[in-house]
């Protein structure tokens, strides 16, 4: 998977991303001038805000907003201009071209639909931030992360993991990202297209009600389709 996106520029040979990128805009908040105490920087498809008085804990429950082609600036603008206020580090893809190549029909599947990256600072932050953004985004429509918790009805999810860049080498020797046990030990940060917690994570107690809700195998209330018992009782003549 990490070749897959140099198959875009070209239909017969790889070749730099870029080209392709190209002929895709980028998303504003990639060009604007930066704000004080911010520093941006570019690394592989994304855009990082940081804060330049005080870096992000190395890891914890990060959030993940999602969204469509068509909804994506107006996202990213709400989005964007809600953590520069607060002053609370985030990353988005930069450009129109790395959202499609996120969102392809053969893209990494652990990976697709997030678009926008946040990093709170503290439980009590997150909770902050989830309730601050769902009523401003819902509504906006978005595919689903399949690798995180989603919140309520909107494009937001969340996950626990890294949120800084610390690499080990995985089951299979390969590099992969870490994140810390309470021992001090580096393990693999998995992320897969399943949501995971880490044993040793108590989540957020906000959380409860929304990781019994994803529990539960009932299907919705407007879900169309029979019951398993209205089709066993069916018979061949």
């Amino acid at each position: 998977m990490q070749y897959f996106e140099y198959c875009f520029a070209d239909r017969l040979f790889y070749d730099e991303p870029n080209r392709w990128a190209a002929e895709h805009k980028g998303y504003r908040q990639a060009t604007m001038p930066v704000p004080d105490g911010r520093q941006t920087g570019a690394k592989g498809p994304w855009f990082n805000y940081m804060r330049t008085t005080s870096p992000p804990p190395k890891q914890g429950w990060k959030i993940h907003v999602s969204a469509t082609r068509e909804t994506a600036q107006r996202v990213l603008d709400i989005t964007a201009d809600y953590c520069l206020r607060q002053e609370i580090p985030f990353k988005f893809l930069v450009s129109e071209a790395a959202f499609i190549g996120r969102n392809l029909k053969c893209a990494d599947r652990s990976g697709s639909g997030k678009f926008i990256t946040i990093y709170p600072a503290s439980d009590e932050r997150l909770e902050t931030i989830l309730t601050d953004l769902d009523p401003l985004l819902t509504g906006l429509g978005a595919p689903y992360i399949l690798s995180a918790l989603r919140w309520k009805d909107g494009p937001l999810y969340l996950r626990y993991g890294g949120f800084v860049e610390r690499l080990i080498r995985n089951e299979l020797g390969e590099p992969a990202m870490a994140i810390e046990t309470p021992d001090g030990d580096l393990v693999v940060d998995r992320r897969e297209p399943v949501f995971y917690v880490p044993d040793w994570v108590e989540p957020p107690a906000f959380l409860a009600d929304h990781l019994s809700d994803r529990k539960r195998s009932d299907p919705p209330a407007d879900f169309r389709g029979e019951s398993p018992s209205a089709t066993s009782t069916r018979t061949t003549s």
